[in-house]
């Protein structure tokens, strides 16, 4: 039998086009979350935009840099960089109860987003097959995403207790 992927493509590809899902999709539920995490850091819904731009300024101004970096490193070295770096940075946001320790976690997250985002794309492209157009993998990468977990706003403050309510006493 003829397959178009090996096995080993099918989890790359699955591993790219997830990881260019997430990196994107974290820019809309931060956005929903933006009133929660105002709540549970005691800061205005302003000074909580705050979490949403450092993350985007840091994506923006390193993008450029992650794709000359995956021109002369590889993809596939700086893919793992920065899907480790977003990793911990991630878990670093998560556990942060301070809104400067949160701000300088999104930023971690921007840069590896922004090493991860031109390596999984180009890792996309690397595995089509010879005898195909070079830019079938990309459409499958937008077929991918949508089969991950269901979103939950929760998820982003999933380890800060969230507040009972205005005028509560607990």
């Amino acid at each position: 039998m003829n397959r178009l992927f090996s096995r080993g493509q099918v989890i790359l590809l699955w591993l790219a086009c997830s990881a260019i899902f997430f990196e994107a999709f974290d820019v809309s539920i931060v956005n929903l979350s933006l009133p929660l995490i105002a709540s549970d850091l005691r800061v205005s819904l302003a000074t909580a935009q705050w979490v949403q731009t450092t993350y985007l300024l840091s994506f923006g101004g390193c993008l450029l840099l992650g794709g000359k970096l995956c021109d002369f490193a590889g993809s596939k070295k700086i893919f793992l960089v920065g899907m480790a770096l977003f990793g911990v940075a991630s878990l670093m946001a998560a556990l942060s109860h301070q809104l400067l320790l949160l701000l300088g976690a999104r930023v971690g997250q921007g840069v590896g987003a922004a090493l991860a985002m031109p390596g999984g794309i180009s890792l996309c492209r690397g595995i089509s097959p010879a005898n195909s157009s070079t830019g079938r993998p990309l459409e499958y990468s937008a077929l991918l995403p949508p089969s991950d977990l269901p979103a939950d706003s929760r998820w982003v403050v999933w380890s800060r207790p969230h507040s009972t309510g205005a005028g509560s006493s607990e």
